[in-house]
């Protein structure tokens, strides 16, 4: 090309997707410009109301894969088992990291940590060049470049490149200027997050509890913590978000069980509304749609980051295996599309229809769910499939998810 670049990817939006793919993308021979709205120096230290992110299997392996689960390992708690259930109706199902043959189901890291360690990582690497805190005021595309603008406080700049990578979040700025549709489903719940510690320790067990008013998760968080998912009614959830301490931990008692003991103690609670948002397409001219900014969704079975992560080993591969580096062009980015497109729609569905399924109230249909628990515990075939594909470890699979360097030379695009 006879272009003169400042750089072959722009990633817009540095948080725990940008960041990650930045830092996979330093180990291939690209020039990368991050910009990223918020100052990374400003990360907090993790304490006790730290929130946290889940990871699954597969995700383990990517990341083992880029050099940053090691950095991370010693402050992570292994997910060893999950228990689902639904309150007031019969039927259990577990599934164990034995059973599925792993060391672990998965794991959680706190999100500040894990935020904080790419970034370290990032300003180690010479080919990726950051502007934060930053905002993507314009941007322009045609069939050979894109042009983006980005502002500060201090400098306006103008950057041409190959690909401009959305990783901005639900409410992409890129997306609004590729002037891309998108699907949002309300739920007309909150989610309230927090921490807790419990009378009997974790073990390294997670709980998914269903009701009609929205699910329940509990996670295994290290420093002997649990970390609460509670989806509640709008009205309800502001309700207990503003009890005090005393009266939430007894309503999230009633709601949980004992399964844990008693809950001793409650962190500070936040609050935010939920829904499923689909991008109508996950690539335009020059640019790609990644994580929340082409999908969006439920909490249930903590699928966000993962789908993410799947995005970035796929894109990371195919960027390694375009032929005439031009990692931007139509050829690549339909590729990605294709890969990428059904995994997406699949966890989209899933994590929908179970908030759909199990919000429905009927004595019937609790009888069926409460069987279906129990057919999907006794069937390992139908659990097996399940657990593969919410680890991560089902599909096309990208060379990262299976163990394997980022690059293979012999196979080019």
């Amino acid at each position: 090309m006879k272009n003169k670049f400042d750089c072959d990817v722009v990633i817009v939006g540095g948080g725990l997707v940008g960041s990650t793919l930045a830092y996979t993308l330093s180990k291939l021979s690209l020039k990368i410009i991050l910009i990223e709205n918020a100052d990374p120096e400003n990360l907090e230290q993790p304490g006790f109301d730290s929130r946290s992110t889940a990871i699954s299997k597969g995700s383990q392996k990517i990341l083992s894969g880029i050099g940053i689960w090691e950095a991370i390992e010693d402050k992570t708690e292994s997910i060893n088992s999950i228990h689902i259930s639904e309150q007031k109706h019969f039927g259990i199902s577990r599934i164990l990291s034995s059973e599925e043959g792993v060391g672990a189901l998965g794991y959680t890291v706190e999100s500040r940590f894990l935020g904080k360690t790419l970034w370290d990582k990032i300003k180690q690497v010479d080919n990726v060049n950051f502007f934060a805190p930053a905002s993507l005021i314009d941007a322009s595309f045609n069939n050979n470049y894109a042009e983006v603008s980005i502002k500060s406080k201090d400098y306006k700049k103008v950057l041409k490149t190959k690909v401009v990578i959305a990783a901005d979040g639900v409410n992409s700025r890129v997306r609004e200027i590729l002037k891309i549709d998108y699907k949002k489903d309300f739920y007309s719940q909150r989610a309230i997050v927090a921490n807790c510690r419990t009378e009997l320790p974790h073990c390294g067990q997670a709980f998914e509890r269903f009701s009609p008013s929205g699910p329940l998760a509990m996670l295994p968080l290290s420093d002997e913590r649990v970390g609460i998912v509670w989806t509640l009614p709008e009205k309800k959830a502001e309700e207990f978000l503003n009890l005090e301490d005393q009266f939430f931990i007894s309503k999230l008692q009633e709601s949980f069980g004992r399964r844990l003991g008693e809950i001793k103690k409650i962190g500070k609670r936040f609050s935010y509304p939920l829904f499923r948002m689909r991008s109508s397409k996950i690539i335009d001219k020059r640019s790609v749609i990644i994580g929340s900014a082409a999908v969006h969704l439920h909490p249930v079975a903590a699928q966000g980051f993962n789908l993410a992560l799947r995005d970035i080993a796929s894109l990371a591969e195919i960027f390694s295996e375009s032929k005439n580096n031009d990692i931007g062009s139509e050829i690549v980015l339909n590729y990605y599309q294709r890969w990428r497109k059904n995994d997406q729609s699949k966890v989209s569905f899933l994590t929908h229809s179970l908030i759909k399924i199990f919000g429905l109230e009927s004595r019937i249909l609790s009888f069926m769910r409460g069987i279906s628990l129990i057919g999907f515990d006794i069937l390992p075939g139908t659990k097996k499939i399940f657990s593969r594909h919410m680890m991560g470890l089902s599909g096309k699979m990208s060379r990262l998810a299976r163990g394997l360097p980022l690059v293979d030379d012999n196979n080019k695009l």
